[in-house]
């Protein structure tokens, strides 16, 4: 579960057992979707830090900076074109969520300034589906017909 709207929302067992906790719901659980973050990780996925992880270079993190041209990869479960979200802010972000001990072509001064795009992620830096707007928002999902070419 997440604060916000997310791309790529998932009704896991997780998000319905703790819907059903709260004592408001019922859970079918028959209806729970896979969940892919983290998956096959083990207990260590959300008991070691974000910093670890990304040492390990284990998707999706990232630290690969957003620019022109784009660095193009995978989403995790291959279901659609992403970037890394790793960008500069105008501000140094909180030191618990500075998570790099290098950048590649970044001076290391700057590293405070650099994190992912979503701060309710803790500016976590990932690998986020790619979309773009011109006359609405297109995305690259797989799943959507126009981005199936025969």
């Amino acid at each position: 579960m997440t604060g916000s709207h997310t791309q790529n929302r998932v009704f896991s067992t997780i998000t319905l057992a703790t819907m059903e906790d709260t004592g408001w719901y019922r859970s079918n659980y028959s209806m729970a979707e896979r969940q892919d973050w983290g998956r096959g990780m083990g207990c260590d996925f959300v008991m070691k830090s974000l910093k670890f992880w990304m040492k390990q270079k284990a998707a999706p993190f990232c630290d690969a900076l957003r620019s022109n041209p784009l660095q193009l990869t995978c989403r995790q479960d291959q279901m659609a074109v992403a970037v890394c979200n790793l960008q500069k802010y105008m501000n140094n972000i909180p030191a618990e969520y500075q998570y790099f001990d290098g950048i590649p072509g970044i001076p290391f001064q700057d590293f405070p300034y650099y994190g992912g795009s979503v701060e309710i992620a803790d500016y976590c830096p990932f690998n986020q589906e790619f979309s773009w707007h011109l006359s609405g928002e297109c995305s690259s999902n797989c799943k959507i017909a126009e981005n199936q070419p025969g």
